[in-house]
């Protein structure tokens, strides 16, 4: 499973009565034959993803393991699981208060929108547009 953006919904947000708190979410789940790798492939993946994810912070500096004290970077490697799935099922899954009618939902992404943090925001941006797909339908 691959978690998306969520966020706590408090259940007075809503503005009905007796509702619980739940979780809104995003998220995919993913079935396939799993194959460890090797410290080459496990090498070969963090190398990969470091560089990928620094070059999105230039202009600073990227990070590779080359700048860690020699034998750190192998003590670390010997902790990590790294793997290969070869995906045979993907599916999406999310919720998104789509149990409730569009007053409770529009309640719920006012509040979530009001909150600073960005997965907050993302979520209910996505609850906005999940429930105008319902009334379009």
């Amino acid at each position: 499973m691959v978690a998306g953006p969520d966020a706590y919904v408090s259940p007075d947000w809503y503005g009905i009565d007796d509702q619980v708190p739940t979780w809104n979410y995003l998220s995919v789940e993913m079935e396939g034959p799993v194959t460890s790798l090797d410290a080459v492939g496990a090498t070969s993946v963090l190398d990969d993803l470091s560089a990928q994810f620094e070059a999105a912070l230039a202009p600073k500096p990227a990070w590779t393991r080359h700048k860690m004290t020699p034998g750190r970077f192998e003590a670390m490697l010997a902790m990590i699981v790294a793997f290969e799935m070869r995906i045979e099922r993907f599916e999406g899954t999310w919720k998104l208060s789509q149990n409730k009618a569009p007053q409770a939902v529009e309640g719920a992404a006012a509040a979530l929108e009001a909150r600073s943090d960005p997965a907050s925001r993302d979520i209910a941006a996505r609850m906005r547009q999940a429930a105008s797909a319902r009334q379009r339908a």
